[in-house]
């Protein structure tokens, strides 16, 4: 995950900062300027930076606020929702490791409520490799579906279906 982690990283998110400093020009962009008391959006990465430094308050995204009512959306649907950040998982893992103050129940819900979606489209990807002469699938198709989820979709599908070839070999 730390692909993943990396890509998050890069991530907007408001801060306040507690000090003062003039436009920051990076490569990403240009940040600040930095007023005490002010909000200003930077990179994850930095924010976290600054937040360890105790010169900032990091203010949660709106999507992490209205987490609850993202939980309910995904609660009604069979399918993935779309999230409203592409890195959700990344960020809140993130911002969790430097002990960010968080709603953490929503976030385990949604999180076990997505994983079990995938669960779902994983048994019946495997039952259709199962039923497949050369083990062959053209194409899939999960919509809404994020960069980390599908590295960990990509980690559990590869060796079973490696595990389903052999199988077929054998009957």
């Amino acid at each position: 995950m730390d692909f993943c982690e990396f890509l998050g990283e890069d991530e907007l998110i408001e801060i306040v900062p507690s000090f003062s400093y003039g436009l920051l020009n990076l490569i990403k962009g240009d940040f600040g300027p930095f007023i005490p008391g002010t909000p200003t959006r930077v990179p994850v990465w930095m924010a976290l930076n600054l937040y360890r430094q105790q010169k900032c308050k990091i203010n949660l995204p709106q999507w992490l606020l209205d987490l609850g009512s993202l939980l309910e959306e995904q609660k009604n649907s069979p399918n993935l929702i779309k999230m409203p950040c592409d890195h959700w998982r990344e960020v809140v893992k993130l911002l969790a490791s430097h002990n960010v103050p968080m709603p953490h129940e929503q976030i385990n819900a949604l999180v076990e409520r997505r994983e079990a979606i995938l669960r779902k489209s994983i048994d019946s990807l495997l039952d259709q490799v199962v039923n497949l002469d050369e083990d062959q699938i053209s194409q899939v198709l999960i919509k809404n579906i994020t960069k980390f989820e599908l590295t960990t979709l990509k980690r559990v599908i590869l060796p079973n279906l490696a595990v389903s070839k052999n199988i077929q070999k054998f009957q």
